[in-house]
Parts: C-alpha cells; structure tokens; sequence
C-alpha cells in the first residue's frame, strides 16, 4: 500500500511528539497554515505486494488530496480532495501547494494534462473552497509553467518545448475570488524559469540563460533586463532587495 507518513519533532532537541501514516497517499509537499501542517497528496491505488521491494506496475493516481492537523498534536482538522486532477507521468508541471504571505489561504495548481490547467484556493482554517480558475491561458500545447505567490497569486509561462523558445507570459490573480488582474506577454529565450515575487516587483530567473529580468507587480510591465556572468538558480527578494545564487558557486545581491 502507498502512504505518506507525517512526523513531528520538537525543534529544541529532536524529540517526536507526533508520527501519523495516511493510507494511500504518497506525499507531494507539506506547508504551515498558523496552528497547521498542510500537506499535499496524490492518491494513489494500492500496489501488489513484491518482495524485491518494488512494485509491478505504476500505481494509478485518482487525484490530489490535501490535509490539514494540528501541529502540537497532529489531530487531523480537515480534508480536502482525492479528487482534484493529477499531472499525469511526462509533464513538467505536477501539483504545487503554497499557502499565502497571511496564512490565510491556501493555493494549489494542477495541469491534468498539456492543455489543461487548474487553480484552487482553499480556506486554510477550514478547508473550505474559497475559488477555482480552469484553463488560465497557455502559449500553446508545449508551454511550462512556475508560479509564485505574494497575498496574490503570480504565474510565468514559457514555451518550453518549443524551439526556438521565442515567449513568455506573466500573469497576476487576484486572492479574493482568482480574477485575472492583468497578463502580458513578452518576446523571450528563456525556456527555463523559476518566479520570485516581493513586494512591488517580479522576477524571473532564465536558469538556462543568465538572465534575470525584473517586472512590476502592480502593472506586469517589464522594467530591466539583468545578465549575470552564470547561470541564476535560486533567489529570495528581502528589504528592497533581490539576492540570487548562481552555478558557479557565486552569491551576488540586486539593490532595488
């Protein structure tokens, strides 16, 4: 059988408070609502037993659950899904969950399939559907997505699969209800990007390319164009600034 076992540990010295096992789950991604653990799950059918320890055929995903306990106890609080749609094996894009700057909220993202995406907002207390967006617009049917999240929700697409890589799309949903507040679409050789966002401003990491390229977040327009002497990997924007690491083992640091 599949599962997803979820533990907790008292962070001033190790010790377990809580382990907890959910039956035919295999864990995705965990997250913290205030008081709860989050935690995303495919659910998946049971496997044959194999003594090898491996099994004779993929299991079949049904959808994506996500579950909520408390974090001093590990008391489940609520559940939601097993039935949101799965991103089969092949694609680039499989279930992401991030929980907003407030604690609030809770966004989870999907692509079924090559053309099809789904977006959906749960109340983080309770669990509750708050919104859903389906079909939030694509570059065509070889296109990649990456998102980040800041109170509202922000997504980069790129036509990744394509060649030459020629576009890239940036789009901002509102939190309240997931209406589009406004998408724009650039000319760009970046097939391969990860998404930073904070406060009034967006980036994009090329992490094929040495390219960071800065937009507002307020208006989706595109305000500089940085090239590094490596490739960007990963970054994080703190105070008014935008700190990224590079392949070549380099640290560097943007003043905004």
């Amino acid at each position: 059988i599949r599962s997803s076992v979820i533990s907790a540990l008292n962070a001033s010295n190790g010790e377990l408070l809580w382990r907890t096992e959910d039956i035919s789950y295999t864990l995705i991604w965990i997250s913290k609502v205030n008081s709860l653990a989050v935690y995303g799950s495919a659910k998946a059918s049971p496997l044959p037993f194999n003594p090898q320890g491996n099994s004779s055929a993929p299991p079949a995903i049904s959808g994506i659950g996500i579950v909520a306990r408390d974090i001093v106890t590990g008391q489940k609080v609520w559940e939601y899904g097993g039935h949101m749609p799965y991103s089969p094996p092949g694609l680039w894009d499989n279930p992401n969950l991030v929980v907003d700057a407030s604690g609030r909220l809770v966004y989870i993202y999907t692509k079924p399939n090559m053309t099809s995406r789904v977006a959906f907002c749960l109340n983080g207390s309770t669990g509750e559907p708050a919104w859903s967006v389906a079909n939030t617009g694509s570059l065509g049917p070889s296109d990649y997505d990456t998102y980040a999240y800041d109170d509202d929700w922000f997504r980069l697409v790129t036509d990744k699969l394509d060649n030459p890589h020629t576009a890239m799309m940036v789009q901002r949903y509102s939190h309240t209800n997931g209406s589009l507040m406004w998408s724009t679409v650039y000319s760009n050789p970046d097939d391969n990007c990860i998404l930073l966002v904070g406060g009034n401003w967006l980036f994009s990491f090329g992490l094929d390319t040495t390219r960071i390229v800065g937009f507002s977040a307020v208006t989706g327009k595109e305000q500089w164009v940085l090239n590094t002497a490596a490739n960007p990997n990963t970054g994080v924007v703190v105070d008014g600034v935008v700190a990224f690491g590079s392949i070549d083992g380099m640290f560097s640091a943007v003043l905004l």
